[in-house]
């Protein structure tokens, strides 16, 4: 003697593909898993919200299959859909019965740390940036790899993407050999070239009008104005002070000068920017020291 069940599944968004599996409460061995029951572009029934919908299908199970525990229902689209009726427990509650499911459901998700990543996976662990560049394409389009020993900064999360079969950069592309180059680009300047397949690029783009005229000046002098720390002293940024001051200041330095009084008042205009005293206290400065 067997005994029908029918599962109804309540969606938010439609759902045309997916197929359900019938887990009892006595589960020892698989015994207690029913066969797939599979949905196919069934016309899902009108309810009276118009948000949701409701699709049902049919199981057939022997009579010892015991009470009905769970329904396992699996998506067979790329689109989430998401059930109204639901119940979830934390992993120390979780049922006999669904600890298997859950073990497998995480397994699944987690990833192997092998080949491209899936889009499912909850991947946390971090590698470099090897493709910026399609070097396989044009030699142009190579990019250094970030992330790695040369560069640790930035990194992103495991992709698995396959590396290019080109070399991304090779020992000719350094495009400085000294220090003394570097200066040339504020004291004489880069040549500037492009071809009218470039310029027809350059035109389309949403650059100012100087830049534009720069680009459309053909074949001209880009000059590059020189920092005001090198401007005041040239060998300033070598020396210790001003390492500290631009390590302190990150990658936008400012001026930073010794607090010599407390309360502190702001030198710029009250008018445009408001009372000069700022909202730094003594407590909230002792909150910050150690």
């Amino acid at each position: 003697m067997s005994m029908l069940f029918e599962a109804r599944s309540y969606f938010l968004s439609k759902v045309v593909v997916f197929k359900d599996s019938l887990f009892s409460y006595l589960i020892k061995t698989n015994s207690g898993k029913s066969l797939e029951s599979a949905i196919r572009g069934w016309l899902p029934k009108e309810l009276e919200n118009a948000n949701v919908v409701e699709y049902s299908t049919n199981f057939t199970v022997p009579s010892y299959f015991g009470c009905l525990g769970v329904v396992l229902v699996t998506n067979l689209q790329s689109k989430e859909f998401y059930l109204m009726e639901i119940v979830a427990y934390l992993p120390l509650q979780t049922p006999d019965i669904l600890k298997d499911l859950r073990r497998e459901d995480l397994l699944s998700i987690r990833g192997n740390g092998k080949g491209e990543r899936k889009h499912f996976e909850r991947v946390y662990d971090y590698t470099t940036y090897n493709d910026l560049g399609n070097p396989d394409k044009d030699d142009d389009l190579g990019r250094p790899v970030l992330g790695g020993h040369e560069r640790p900064y930035p990194r992103r999360c495991r992709t698995g993407r396959l590396p290019t079969n080109t070399a991304t950069f090779s020992n000719e592309d350094t495009p400085f050999t000294c220090f003394t180059e570097i200066d040339k680009l504020h004291n004489y300047g880069v040549l500037v070239k492009h071809n009218e397949d470039q310029k027809d690029v350059f035109e389309k783009l949403l650059l100012s009008s100087l830049i534009k005229k720069a680009i459309n000046a053909g074949e001209g002098l880009f000059k590059y104005s020189i920092p005001a720390i090198i401007s005041r002293d040239r060998f300033s940024w070598l020396r210790d002070n001003e390492f500290a001051r631009q390590a302190l200041a990150g990658v936008n330095p400012v001026n930073i000068e010794n607090l010599k009084e407390f309360l502190i008042l702001s030198k710029l205009d009250p008018a445009i920017y408001g009372p000069p005293e700022l909202l730094i206290t003594k407590e909230l400065i002792d909150q910050e020291l150690e």
